[in-house]
């Protein structure tokens, strides 16, 4: 039998507004996760993931954005997915 990523779904808020919209969670690493209704990519979009990882810098996995786009991309630490590539997102955890 195989097993597949189970996980935990939180988010994340501070005092001071700073927040991620889900945090994938597996055991201790977590996986910050934004999701934006943008078609296009805009650079403001990783500004709270890029923030989070000052704050909780274990995150092997790095981090990711969902936007309304159709390309999927990759910024550095932060892998930007379509909307209809959730599972495939959740399948590249590891």
């Amino acid at each position: 039998m195989q097993r597949s990523n189970v996980g935990t779904l939180n988010f994340y808020r501070d005092s001071k507004g700073n927040e991620i919209d889900i945090i994938y969670e597996m055991g201790r690493d977590v996986y910050p996760i934004e999701v934006k209704a943008g078609a296009t990519v805009a650079n403001e979009f990783f500004k709270n993931i890029r923030n989070f990882f000052k704050i909780y810098p274990h995150t092997p996995y790095g981090g990711a954005l969902i936007y309304g786009g159709k390309e999927p991309q990759l910024r550095t630490d932060i892998k930007v997915f379509t909307v209809w590539m959730i599972e495939e997102m959740i399948e590249n955890i590891k």
